[in-house]
């Protein structure tokens, strides 16, 4: 009989574990759903990774991580990425890389829902999801003070506007 920690998580570190596609913690976050595949206590804090589906039209405001790397990988769908100076048109087998401190953003563009695999390592991004879908921040124009909140509890900062 297999042991689980919470939603279909199995315990224990030293083992190899299989998640179906209904277990795993999943949660609503600006306008999309979320399934956590791995997760800190899983990785040793090494990594986590997520499994995003978001409607056309959802969209991730320009943000820093200072604490940890990011990658999405687009299974379905098609987004628009930006990080630094850079924009790129991300569809099905895109694979691409946010560095920590670089400022990034994204919405999902085309006529299909998208489907991502949010890598970040460390591990740590699946607490900050946890964190707005139980604040229910679904427009973060409407709930920025809470949003910004959340945010630099977990080193996340907004970049400054360029000088113009």
């Amino acid at each position: 009989m297999e042991k689980t920690l919470v939603e279909g998580w199995p315990s224990g570190l030293g083992a190899g574990y299989r998640l179906g596609p209904s277990s795993g913690r999943t949660g609503r976050v600006l306008g999309g759903r979320v399934r956590v595949l791995a997760a800190a206590e899983h990785t040793r804090g090494a990594l986590a990774v997520v499994e995003g589906v978001f409607p056309v039209g959802s969209e991730v405001p320009r943000h820093v991580h200072q604490s940890e790397d990011l990658a999405v990988y687009v299974v379905e769908g098609e987004l628009q990425l930006h990080c630094a100076d850079e924009t790129w048109v991300a569809e099905p087998g895109t694979f691409v890389r946010l560095p920590r401190g670089v400022p990034h953003a994204g919405c999902v563009v085309g006529v299909r829902t998208a489907r991502v695999l949010l890598l970040a390592w460390p591990a740590g991004v699946e607490e900050v999801l946890a964190e707005l879908g139980a604040s229910a921040i679904d427009a973060p124009r409407r709930d920025r003070r809470r949003l910004e909140a959340i945010a630099a509890k977990y080193h996340i900062t907004r970049p400054r506007p360029p000088d113009t």
